[in-house]
């Protein structure tokens, strides 16, 4: 890891619309490249929104959040898409796939967005197909629409979705949830085995404390945020 962080929260407050109180209220947060970080709290104590935050879907009422550098409020709308297609890869906690495509089309969505992706996956179906293979889903599964997939074929396919042409990070909000132990602690492993082998970093979040113990490091969400409202 080198000294510049990857991704960088300065001074940052966030509020809802018509809220009376911030929900956030976070004067530092570092994540580095490489790096693979859980982030733990209960539900409702704004760990969806600080991601959404992270990666530029939300701008902050007050602060800086940067990624490489690139302070996400300096950015339109366009621009931030871009930055994000680029350099962010995504696990949604309900996978978020498109269910009338197959899970090969599915992984290579971010190649679409993204020039750059496409270039960094060098051979961008090779690449879909290696990262399937790499996540357990024997090639039969490769041409069957998402809708067609189990639970944890979907969720495989949402983790190769987002390691598609290494981007620098990857985020996943809870996408365990639903999973029961045997299926969680085996995507576990594999997700972190990917995120290894691209480079990414990996900003995990649960409230499932028994993962904490394969990351780097952990943080408990409330031990960061001084707003007293949660969401």
């Amino acid at each position: 890891m080198t000294n510049t962080p990857l991704l960088s929260l300065q001074d940052l407050r966030f509020r809802w619309p018509r809220a009376e109180h911030d929900c956030l209220t976070i004067p530092h947060f570092e994540l580095h490249a490489g790096e693979t970080l859980f982030l733990r709290g209960p539900s409702g104590a704004g760990k969806s929104t600080l991601l959404s935050l992270l990666a530029g879907v939300l701008t902050a009422s007050q602060g800086q959040v940067s990624l490489l550098g690139q302070d996400w409020r300096k950015l339109g709308t366009a621009r931030r898409d871009r930055h994000r297609a680029d350099h962010v890869g995504y696990i949604f906690q309900q996978f978020n796939l498109l269910p009338y495509r197959s899970a090969l089309d599915n992984v290579l969505l971010p190649c679409g967005f993204s020039a750059r992706r496409r270039e960094r996956a060098g051979q961008p179906r090779e690449a879909a197909q290696a990262l399937l293979a790499r996540m357990g889903l024997s090639a039969q599964d490769w041409q069957r629409k998402a809708s067609e997939l189990s639970v944890g074929q979907q969720q495989r396919v949402a983790a190769a979705r987002a390691l598609i042409g290494a981007p620098e990070l990857v985020i996943a909000d809870e996408p365990t949830s639903a999973m029961d132990e045997a299926l969680r602690d085996a995507f576990m492993t594999l997700l972190l085995e990917a995120c290894a082998a691209a480079g990414s970093a990996l900003l995990f979040v649960s409230h499932d404390a028994r993962l904490a113990s394969a990351f780097q490091r952990q943080l408990d969400l409330a031990a960061i945020n001084e707003a007293k409202a949660g969401l």
